[in-house]
Order: structure tokens, then sequence, then C-alpha cells
């Protein structure tokens, strides 16, 4: 059976960040950088680093870098750390609920030096799935027209459509994922290389990812894609990158468009239902417009009356032969 297309709007959307996470350890080597991976959005607000040992404590001038590819955010000491001493980090950002929120970091300086950039093993499995179209781009049936009205279901911050054995599209694209599994154990424990993902030829793979570029990592997308390990050096810029690694030409070749057989997902017999049959012989919630067709919903909550959702559904003819699920 095929997957269901992506929704509405998914209730836990944060515009701050949900987690701050050190790449290094105890210690830097005193000509580097500080390297964050950051769960989340947004620039810091603020950053700081100052030594908290010696004499007296003293500020330490730093840059703040994003490299969105790795998900990091780099403090970069403008003067030379001393070796021996300590120093702290502080930075601020929103929280997801946002509130100012600091973050503090202790870090000894090591002598200067750091490793020449290698790119981390990874071993790739590609794989598609068929994933049905949303409303809107998807010619829908449903079982029983009152299915039409009771397929939208609340999440709270939006509506989706349900997709289930009662209502089902007969377009689907087919979905290509890369499951990526990393070697981390080669990582340089001081934080001074990123590591990241790109296509073949450097630049940034088109489609979601998920996942960290030291641990495994997940990539989807429509298109054919492939994914270059690839090493970058904090400190001095220098970057290395692995052999690509593909999808066979059987796996890419079967992407795009598909037309599915609602019997394959739906409970009932057809014929099926159109949202325009559905309007036409009377059911309240739903209407034609133009050349598609909608239903009103009312979303659970008190103070909204309703939300109109549009499906733009192409007129379609009842099927006339029956079909049964697999």
């Amino acid at each position: 059976m095929a997957a269901p297309g992506p929704g509405a709007l998914a209730c836990d959307v944060c515009f701050g960040w949900q987690s701050v996470h050190p790449r290094f350890g105890a210690s830097i080597p005193a000509d580097g950088v500080l390297s964050f991976r950051i769960v989340g959005d947004g620039a810091p607000s603020s950053a700081s680093l100052r030594r908290i040992d010696g004499v007296e404590p003293a500020e330490v001038a730093v840059a703040v870098e994003a490299l969105e590819a790795a998900h990091l955010v780099v403090l970069r000491p403008q003067t030379p750390l001393v070796p021996g001493l300590s120093y702290e980090a502080v930075m601020g950002a929103s929280s997801c609920a946002g509130e100012a929120v600091q973050h503090h970091f202790e870090v000894l300086a090591d002598p200067p030096g750091s490793a020449a950039p290698s790119p981390l093993p990874v071993t790739a499995e590609f794989s598609t799935e068929v994933v049905l179209d949303v409303p809107g781009e998807a010619e829908v049936v449903c079982c029983e027209r009152e299915d039409f009205s009771a397929g939208w279901e609340y999440l709270g911050c939006g509506l989706e459509f349900r997709y289930d054995d009662r209502c089902t599209s007969t377009r689907g694209r087919a979905l290509l994922h890369a499951e990526l599994t990393v070697d981390s154990t080669m990582a340089d424990p001081a934080g001074q290389i990123a590591y990241f993902y790109t296509d073949r030829e450097g630049g940034p793979i088109d489609g979601d990812g998920d996942g960290d570029g030291d641990g495994d990592l997940r990539f989807a997308s429509f298109e054919p894609f492939c994914v270059r390990s690839t090493a970058l050096n904090l400190v001095t810029g220098e970057q290395a990158m692995a052999e690509a690694l593909c999808p066979d030409e059987a796996l890419a070749s079967a992407l795009g468009e598909r037309s599915l057989d609602p019997g394959d997902a739906l409970a009932c017999e057809g014929p099926y239902w159109s949202c325009e049959e559905a309007a036409d012989s009377g059911l309240p919630e739903c209407s034609r417009f133009g050349s598609g067709c909608g239903c009103v919903v009312e979303e659970p909550a008190p103070s909204i009356a309703g939300l109109l959702l549009l499906l733009a559904l192409p007129r379609r003819r009842r099927r006339r032969r029956a079909a049964t699920r697999r």
C-alpha cells in the first residue's frame, strides 16, 4: 500500500533552538575553533568567550559563523588561545517557547595544530516508496460520499486529509530514500573537522535530510540524487570529499508519477465516490468551484468557525468495475 503524502502544518514546529551540542571534548587546539551542533532554527543572539583562569578573567573576541550544510555554529577566536588555560563560551539564543536562554561551555586550550580533513566512511542504502499526492494535487476517491467531509483530521495547528481504508488518492509519486550508515569512530574529537554530505558535484543535496553529519543520516527526494561524504577543516578551510554513492539506474528510472488502483487501499468495492459526485448528490459540506471541488470542515476550536479546504480535483467518473482490497 502506498504511504500517505505530507499533510498540512506539523504541530512540533520550532522557531528557536531545541538543543545545543558541543562537538569538542575537554580541549581544543589553541589556534582552533569551538564548534556546536544546533538542533533548531536561527542564529545565536549573542556569543562571548573569556579566559577563566590565570591572574583574572579576560575577554577574547570571537567571530560567529554558521555552516548550514553541517548544522553547525562556529565560534572563531580572533586571537590564539593560551595553551594550558581554560575558557568559557557563552551563547544566547531563543528556545522553542521563545524564551531567551544562555548556554555555557568550558574548554581547555591545547597546543596548536589540527588534523587534515578526512571524510567519514559511509555506506548508503537506496530505496523507493510511493507517496500519495496531497489533496489539491490528487484525484481523491472515497467509499461513501460522507467520507469526504469526515476525512479531515485536526492536528491542533493545521488540518490534513487522512488517507485510510475509506479514502485514497488515485495518483502518487515515487520517493527516493537514502539511508546512510556512518562510521563516526574516526571523527575528530576536538571538533575541528566538520562532516556533511554533498551531491556528486559538491553542491547541496536536493532533498530533505534528517540526522547528524557525524552520525547516521537519511535523505529523501522525488528526484535522483547522489551522496558524497565531505570533511572540512574549520581552521584552515581545507576540504576533502569521498567518491559519490548513487542509486542504481533501475531504481533511479523508477521515480516519477504513478497511477494507483484505489482498490489496493480501500476496504470497499467500487464504484467509488468523487468529490464532484458527492457535491452533485447534495452533500452540503462539498461543492464545485471552477474546475475543482472542495469541502467545508469545522475545526474543533470554539473561536474558529470553519475553514474552506479546496481539493482542486479534476472531474472524474465513478469506476464501474468492482475492486477489492488486496
